[in-house]
């Protein structure tokens, strides 16, 4: 028996969950020959990584600017309608004074020097947080990540911070979201059952009187013919 199952949305009130993912990739944007300016990124497994701006004098580089940069992977909610998205820092307050500013979009599946330096220029979403501070992730913003499976993050400061970049206290991304509701390959009229109603809208497909239905192409050639026809039947004695 060919078993798939194809994700459709469905809205429904009550069905919403919640979900709190840590990221997934963690790194710094560290500076370049010129001290105050960022061009590279490189992952770090630090549990807490201080973030500051630079210092430069005559003498050159006094201290390095570094900003954080966090990745999160939500490929596992595609077909959901996601309903809000925050991101949740913690840093060390008391070294924090200025608060953090931040830019937030969709990313690919590996932060690298490019991406984080669009997030840090030139991100969908920026703005500042202060101490302990949270993300309203916009809602374009949170679709264009959820069509690219990843959300990013990077933040930096104008004074110095201690962030908690990994393990407790590292920035976590809580997204509350309405589930995809997945039929079985042949509910062509999606009741939740594969029986002879559906062979009866394959078959008007076929003859062109019904509009393609891809939870009718049993065989998933993106054509509607015979063939899936008997391989739908042959589901239904299965059963």
């Amino acid at each position: 028996m060919i078993k798939m199952l194809i994700t459709v949305l469905f809205i429904c009130i009550g069905l919403a969950d919640t979900i709190t993912i840590t990221p997934t990739q963690t790194g710094v944007l560290t500076h370049n020959a010129l001290c105050c300016g960022y061009n590279t990124y490189y992952d770090s497994g630090n549990s807490l990584q201080w973030i500051g701006d630079c210092n430069a004098n005559s003498y050159g580089c006094v201290s390095s600017s570094l900003a954080g940069a966090w990745r999160w992977d939500i490929s596992s909610l595609e077909g959901a309608t996601i309903n809000s998205a925050e991101i949740e820092f913690s840093v060390q307050g008391q070294y924090c004074s200025n608060g953090t500013d931040y830019g937030v979009g969709a990313t690919t599946d590996n932060m690298n020097s490019s991406q984080a330096l669009v997030l840090y220029n030139n991100a969908q979403q920026s703005g500042s947080i202060g101490t302990y501070g949270s993300i309203q992730v916009n809602s374009y913003v949170i679709e264009d990540a959820l069509e690219s499976g990843n959300l990013g993050v990077v933040s930096s400061t104008s004074s110095s911070c201690a962030m908690y970049m990994t393990g407790n206290g590292a920035p976590e991304l809580t997204i509350n979201y309405t589930p995809g509701v997945s039929y079985e390959t042949g509910d062509a009229n999606m009741d939740g059952s594969v029986n002879v109603s559906d062979v009866v809208i394959a078959v008007n497909i076929v003859l062109g009187m019904s509009p393609f239905n891809e939870l009718a192409d049993i065989n998933g050639d993106s054509i509607i013919n015979v063939q899936d026809i008997i391989l739908l039947v042959n589901i239904i004695l299965s059963n």
